[in-house]
């Protein structure tokens, strides 16, 4: 037992010494390669939270208020109608039209969007050209639109190509926090819902996840890359990477013709989300700057379990518990956001080393650091349980209460 509990301390003494504060969110750990930076690490289960999105609905008319929705509540409901059938997209997964041998079928992505806020212009300019400049400046010039994606509703052509009819584009996730919009073009249909406007409403969402096209390359068909989806294009890429286009063509008539029915795809049916792209979503959620827009701190009951010695060299949004076994080490060197209800607990023997980083609470305070009491022969050598260390400026903060002592491990 001795001799245990001594190579348990000696490792964690040399994660301390060793630990040292370089360029703080890097990205080049193995821990983020091999663990926190894939999709599979992030795909849901029947444990995982829903996280909502909050949105702005942002409508431009022309200067006398004609052309577009109105803000009137028959108006608003018909907007709302086009959220309510993508939230049925994404919380009722169509099943595959080509499946993939060893693919599980996933039905909910457990993610959902809500209207926080709509807002009228009356601008005849950005209701007849495509310029997300000046989309963006208005929404500005209102303070509570911060926080949400805009969601802009504009009368222009799609790259003012009159040729165009119903359109999309969005701005994808980056590391870095910026602000993100998705533009709906001629999505009036003179007051009526349009099915076409409601689907590119759900693909355009997944530009915003960080999901990139099936049909045209923008999705990786290099087999060897991290972010390779197998679960869509198959073990081998040569036949059906990227998959092929065409908004009328049916991919239930002929399976293995490298057109299928994915939401990022180009078809008419195109609802299905594969488990490795909503593992995507779920890291973007996470990891990128579209998780800004996520509505509170959804908390799921599935800890994330730290293995071996991790160096967390990246700034993550987290929804649970971080648990540090007996033998295992953490090292912040960036931000770690934790949930409202999250923990960290630190067992007998691990080690928790904030290196320059920071540990906080996203969305107000959060539990704090947990470490268990032993009760045995070596319980007055404190360095003998549980190790926490602040160095090099590092610091917990928002903790309801930093450390905590619980009962017996």
């Amino acid at each position: 037992m001795q001799k245990a509990i001594i190579t348990i301390l000696f490792s964690c003494l040399i994660s301390i010494v060793f630990a040292q504060k370089q360029n703080t969110c890097n990205h080049i750990s193995p821990a983020f390669k091999n663990k926190y930076g894939r999709m599979e690490t992030y795909v849901p289960d029947s444990n995982t939270s829903v996280k909502t999105i909050q949105l702005n609905f942002i409508v431009f008319q022309k200067n006398d208020g004609s052309g577009n929705y109105q803000n009137t509540k028959e108006d608003k409901s018909k907007m709302d109608s086009l959220l309510w059938w993508v939230n049925g997209f994404y919380s009722h997964n169509i099943p595959p039209s080509d499946p993939i041998e060893g693919v599980e079928y996933i039905k909910d992505t457990k993610i959902q969007f809500e209207v926080a806020g709509y807002y009228f212009f009356k601008n005849s300019y950005a209701h007849s050209k495509d310029d997300v400049a000046c989309f963006q400046k208005l929404a500005d010039s209102i303070p509570e639109t911060k926080g949400r994606l805009n969601v802009f509703f504009t009368e222009a052509y799609y790259q003012n190509n009159q040729g165009a009819s119903v359109g999309g584009k969005a701005q994808p996730p980056t590391f870095r926090d910026i602000d993100q919009y998705l533009v709906l073009f001629r999505p009036y249909n003179d007051g009526r819902i349009n099915f076409a406007t409601t689907l590119t409403f759900a693909h355009e969402l997944g530009h915003c996840l960080d999901l990139m096209h099936t049909y045209d390359g923008s999705e990786t068909c290099n087999t060897r890359d991290d972010d390779y989806l197998w679960d869509v294009f198959g073990k081998t890429s040569e036949k059906n990477c990227p998959h092929k286009s065409g908004f009328f063509l049916d991919p239930f008539k002929s399976p293995n013709d490298g057109l299928t029915n994915n939401l990022m795809g180009s078809t008419n049916v195109a609802f299905y989300l594969s488990p490795l792209q909503i593992g995507k979503m779920h890291r973007a959620l996470s990891l990128l700057s579209i998780r800004k827009y996520v509505k509170d701190c959804p908390y799921n009951t599935t800890p994330i379990e730290v293995k071996g010695t991790e160096r967390w060299d990246f700034n993550i949004r987290t929804y649970s518990d971080i648990v540090i076994g007996r033998n295992d080490t953490m090292i912040v060197t960036c931000t770690v956001n934790m949930a409202d209800n999250a923990r960290i607990q630190v067992k007998r023997g691990g080690c928790l080393i904030v290196d320059g980083g920071e540990i906080t609470g996203r969305c107000d305070t959060w539990k704090g650091v947990e470490v268990s009491k032993t009760k045995n022969i070596f319980n007055r050598r404190k360095k003998l349980q549980s190790i926490i260390i602040e160095k090099n400026g590092g610091k917990i903060e928002k903790a309801q209460n930093k450390l905590v002592i619980i009962g017996k491990d």
